[in-house]
């Protein structure tokens, strides 16, 4: 049987040498699968509970495992107890109705601030539907808190728009609230050029649509090096191309190709002008089947407020998806080619349609917002019919780095 010998250290700067004499508090003797740790005052704490740092000392413990394998042959393991940032003082156990943030006044050496917040702890209105609204949640890789709350669709044979409210703390205003917008839509973004793809920084300007660069979700389009010629760019990637169509010098609208066999229209076919965006219209799969996409214009901007799916034609759709707008006030004019634009819409509800006349109601999704200096989503209900399910709630609050901080949304 392998014998454990646990050394418990309470020094940072004690480094551990594989043959060397140990300074300890206590010396405990254990077989393999026992564990145990250290209070602060020296005395043993069963594994499972809370770590804890030195107050007096602002160091952390650690023990010093000793695996004797053999005589003369042992096995040294140095496992540093968990830690919290900002050097957290815990004076006893923290319940979901008394959660504590830790602030270190910058301005005052030593001193820390302690804030409380008080989480509300919903209960469940027994009078609806069993079942929760279906989302997830996760963090970016820059660290951002993210929601998705997917739209259901109809079954359909083809392909259906994938739809869903898309949360993210580090982005700003968007249609469905801040840091609130609808995802899997497309477009293509007109904008000036670029030293890195063409050599030069030049502002965007629509009057000379020919000096202009476009973007496909993001991705920049270069121009087509391949044996396609009718498709003037493909994206840097060289994975999808795209062909332009004009109206007298004016780009109206684009058709791109994916790998996939999709061929998808951006824009509007009866467009004569230059536009700064060109919204995904209509997109065929490789079966012949279609998803055609309606918006309204408002504020020189877009706004989706139809999705039909699951026909050949545009006659023969089987299901829908339909967005109601509000006008907002809380948005600040952005310019781009000397356009003014807009974002003076706020999506207030979706309703999810097994056919196309919206007589049979898939699902409806109501968005409840709160006016605090931004439209901040505060609850998303959802119901078919009378029955409904529980809501899902959201509060939002901010974080000071500091007492003379800055402020981190």
């Amino acid at each position: 049987m392998k014998t454990f010998y646990t050394l418990y250290l309470r020094a940072l700067c004690f480094f551990v040498i594989t043959a060397g004499v140990f300074p300890a508090d206590k010396v405990y003797s254990q077989i393999a699968g026992d564990t145990a740790a250290l209070y602060k005052n020296g005395g043993v704490q069963l594994s499972g509970s809370q770590p804890l740092i030195n107050e007096e000392t602002d160091t952390l413990e650690y023990t010093i495992e000793a695996e004797i394998l053999a005589p003369g042959d042992t096995i040294y393991h140095r496992r540093y107890k968990g830690f919290v940032l900002d050097n957290v003082k815990n004076e006893g156990p923290v319940f979901l109705t008394d959660v504590g943030k830790l602030l270190k006044n910058k301005s005052t050496s030593g001193q820390r601030l302690m804030t409380t917040r008080s989480a509300t702890v919903l209960s469940i209105n027994q009078q609806n539907t069993v079942g929760a609204i279906n989302f997830s949640e996760g963090v970016t890789s820059s660290g951002g808190k993210t929601y998705t709350v997917p739209i259901p669709t109809a079954p359909v044979a083809s392909s259906a728009p994938q739809i869903a409210l898309a949360y993210n703390s580090q982005s700003g205003n968007g249609v469905a609230g801040y840091g609130w917008n609808l995802s899997g839509l497309s477009a293509i973004t007109v904008a000036g050029k670029s030293i890195y793809y063409d050599g030069v920084a030049a502002p965007l300007d629509l009057a000379k649509p020919t000096e202009c660069s476009f973007y496909l979700d993001g991705t920049r389009l270069v121009s087509n090096t391949g044996s396609l010629t009718e498709y003037q760019y493909e994206t840097a990637q060289g994975f999808v191309l795209v062909k332009k169509h004009l109206s007298g010098s004016n780009i109206a609208y684009f058709t791109v190709a994916y790998p996939d066999g999709r061929i998808a229209t951006f824009g509007l076919k009866n467009n004569t002008s230059t536009k700064h965006v060109y919204p995904l219209t209509e997109i065929k799969d490789f079966k012949g089947y279609l998803i055609n996409f309606e918006y309204i214009e408002s504020g020189n901007n877009y706004y989706v407020s139809k999705i039909k799916y699951g026909g050949k034609t545009q006659a023969t759709h089987l299901a829908e998806i339909r967005f109601n707008y509000v006008a907002r006030t809380d948005f600040t004019p952005v310019y781009t080619g000397g356009v003014a634009v807009s974002a003076n819409k706020l999506l207030k509800s979706i309703v999810s349609y097994n056919s196309v006349n919206g007589t049979s109601e898939l699902r409806t999704y109501t968005l409840t917002h709160i006016l605090n200096n931004v439209q901040q989503l505060t609850q998303i209900d959802c119901k078919t019919g009378s029955s409904s399910l529980n809501p899902l709630q959201f509060a939002y609050e901010y974080y000071y780095a500091g007492s003379q901080g800055s402020l981190v949304k």
